[in-house]
């Protein structure tokens, strides 16, 4: 007769052991627990910015109770990384950005559009160092055909010997704008100028509303110190379009408020102010008319804040002798109803995309022509013959 108890006792040890494994859904929530543990520890000193800036919106005195303990345990995240030398990585981070946007198809994903801007793109070849320079060359021969042929401003009768002369010292600081195309063609025709050295600081989501995260007043005498210009050009104000930081009243102030405007003018000429007591020659960039999209409109953006933006910084700048405003409203606009133009034509009558996606950065061939205008402007101030 057959043991049961032994017949089971052999099965039993037969059975393979039974391993404790996560399953793939397990494994995947710990992936994007980690992913976003590290996303807020990273990004702390940006969210506390944001809460910050939520709180000065909010009524509630719960709500604000709620943020106030949120922004706590943020700034704590944001002293503990400075305890162990973690505090300047995003400067770094947008040093690698701007680096980066010297090739607009990198960081802008803009391909070339026309025969006019650049030579074709070979067959499985990436965009290449001599087709980088044969933007810049064309750039170059385009912005002093533009010069010669589309003056819009009247000339006035200058003696060369009045004029500033190479080589110069440029620093060029802005926000994204700078470190788009623009930036980056302005970067390049004056490093062409005998002997000319150019550096470019630019910086995303940075401008003049907001020191507590980025103070621009204590950048620029920083690199004046470091590399030492005599001129400068500056471009910002895409992100001033919400509320402010007040650096006197030490909070937040919606743009709706009766006092932004004034705020946010006292900032604009504490930057000036590092301008004219370092005795430089400055170009200040007005920001080109955008294109009211839908997702912009949402988000607050529209051409009426661009406007007072622009319109802020060209009464600080007649503050100071050697500030000189450009103007870049009507380059892209049309004259019978003063709306943005979407399109515009290359040498050949094509129809090519004034802006990039967002409606508000300028293209390739639109930032050739605003470099051109540019040039045009400074030509009256500063000998730019290669």
């Amino acid at each position: 007769m057959f043991n049961k108890k032994k017949l089971n006792k052999k099965s039993k040890k037969q059975e393979p052991p039974k391993r404790t494994t996560f399953t793939s859904p397990t494994k995947l929530l710990l992936i994007i627990i980690l992913i976003s543990i590290i996303t807020l520890f990273y990004e702390a000193e940006r969210i506390s910015f944001y809460l910050s800036d939520l709180k000065s919106k909010e009524v509630d005195n719960r709500s604000h109770f709620i943020l106030d303990q949120a922004i706590t345990v943020f700034k704590s995240i944001e002293n503990f990384k400075s305890k162990i030398g973690l505090s300047s990585y995003h400067e770094i981070e947008n040093e690698i950005i701007t680096y980066l946007s010297e090739s607009p198809t990198i960081l802008f994903n803009q391909m070339p559009l026309d025969k006019e801007i650049v030579k074709a793109k070979p067959k499985n070849e990436g965009l290449n160092e001599k087709l980088i320079f044969s933007i810049t060359k064309e750039l170059t021969e385009a912005s002093i055909s533009f010069i010669a042929k589309n003056n819009k401003i009247e000339k006035e009768n200058i003696k060369k010997q009045n004029l500033l002369n190479p080589p110069y010292k440029v620093l060029l600081i802005g926000d994204s704008m700078m470190a788009g195309e623009v930036g980056l063609f302005l970067e390049r025709f004056i490093s062409k100028i005998k002997g000319s050295k150019v550096v470019r600081k630019a910086f995303i989501s940075t401008g003049l509303a907001y020191p507590n995260y980025f103070d621009w007043t204590e950048k620029l005498k920083q690199y004046i110190k470091r590399y030492k210009p005599n001129v400068l050009m500056v471009m910002m104000g895409t992100n001033d379009f919400s509320s402010l930081y007040s650096r006197n009243k030490k909070q937040f102030i919606s743009f709706n408020n009766p006092s932004w405007k004034e705020e946010y003018k006292n900032e604009a000429i504490s930057l000036m102010k590092v301008i004219y007591e370092n005795k430089l020659i400055a170009f200040w960039i007005g920001l080109p008319i955008m294109e009211e999209k839908k997702f912009n409109i949402e988000r607050g953006f529209n051409n009426k804040k661009i406007k007072l933006i622009n319109s802020i910084h060209l009464e600080s700048s007649k503050l100071f002798k050697d500030i000189h405003y450009i103007d870049l409203w009507d380059l892209f606009k049309f004259k019978e109803n003063n709306k943005a133009k979407k399109y515009i034509k290359t040498d050949k009558g094509r129809l090519v995309p004034i802006r990039s996606e967002d409606g508000i950065h300028l293209g390739l061939l639109a930032s050739k022509k605003a470099v051109g205008y540019i040039l045009e402007i400074i030509s009256k101030f500063m000998i730019i013959e290669k």
